[in-house]
């Protein structure tokens, strides 16, 4: 299988405000991405955004993900400052995280290389609702 470059690709990370999402922010940093970190805690989206070690290519959107309107404004941002998205990530389980995911869908269906990351154990109804082989983007974001 050809291994997939994620250098400039777009990712959305719930929760990079909390432990599980950082790691998974810095990780993709790490690989090239361009990242929006969401969060309801603006100050350790912040901290997390300064991890990366480049601060001014994130994203940094503190988000109330129960509030209809900050998830627009996420979906608004992901589609014009961003031109869609590549990879999901983060935590996956709560109600208000999946609303946003449902909402993301059709951006990352769009991507010729999707990805969901979580640890969440929603990750599979997520991909099927996606159409994307978990065990072929496992395989490519491992390789």
């Amino acid at each position: 299988m050809k291994s997939v470059d994620w250098t400039g690709r777009r990712a959305l990370v719930i929760g990079a405000d909390g432990e599980a999402g950082r790691t998974m922010a810095l990780t993709l940093a790490e690989r090239g991405m361009k990242l929006a970190l969401t969060g309801g805690d603006a100050a350790a989206l912040m901290r997390t955004a300064a991890l990366t070690g480049r601060p001014m290519d994130m994203l940094v959107l503190p988000a109330d993900l129960g509030n209809p309107r900050d998830v627009g404004n996420i979906m608004h941002i992901m589609e014009g400052h961003f031109k869609g998205l590549d990879v999901l990530a983060g935590a996956l389980d709560d109600g208000a995280a999946l609303s946003l995911c449902r909402k993301v869908l059709p951006l990352l269906k769009a991507s010729d290389a999707p990805a969901i990351l979580s640890a969440g154990a929603n990750i599979q109804a997520l991909a099927a609702e996606a159409g994307i082989d978990l065990a072929a983007s496992v395989a490519e974001w491992e390789g």
